[in-house]
């Protein structure tokens, strides 16, 4: 199927639903914003119709990636598993009639750009500092330890100004 030309139209009308898995080839910008991708691409999307009546792309996205932690600057692993909800709109005045917690997808035709769509959602997930969990084993978590506040050290005549105060 040719996702760059994806039936958005037909998709939320029948109801059709879509699932594949796509190597990172067709996803350039992923590919150059993290250290690698370690897993195809895999992704669900289906077409609905909501109890109010709109029509709605539901789904997810999934991608095991690896990132270089900006503590010790190793690459670590972790996955994505991002769920995916859209109202399809022709314009943006329908803002007002859905709200503003939906994801609104604005469509001048009838298809669309289905792996552009996915890469932005997976992008947008990337976090713009990563680092391992504190959890983890990472060799920054030394210099976190020595950024942590340390006790007060005592001063000798500070309890001889408190008498002289009284």
């Amino acid at each position: 199927m040719k996702y760059a030309e994806f039936p958005l139209k037909k998709t939320v009308n029948e109801g059709r639903v879509y699932e594949d898995s796509l190597s990172v080839e067709h996803f350039p910008r992923l590919k150059e914003a993290v250290y690698s991708v370690d897993s195809p691409i895999r992704f669900r999307v289906q077409g609905e119709t909501n109890p109010l009546g709109q029509k709605e792309v539901k789904g997810n996205v999934a991608v095991d990636v690896s990132m270089v932690c900006q503590r010790c600057l190793e690459p670590f692993q972790t996955k994505f598993d991002l769920p995916i909800h859209w109202i399809p709109v022709k314009d943006e005045s329908a803002h007002d009639l859905i709200g503003d917690d939906e994801a609104l997808l604005l469509v001048e035709g009838d298809e669309i750009n289905l792996l552009e769509l996915l890469e932005d959602e997976v992008l947008l997930t990337l976090p713009l500092v990563p680092k391992h969990d504190l959890d983890e084993d990472c060799d920054g978590k030394d210099y976190l330890e020595k950024l942590k506040p340390q006790e007060e050290k005592k001063q000798p005549f500070a309890e001889l100004a408190e008498l002289l105060k009284k």
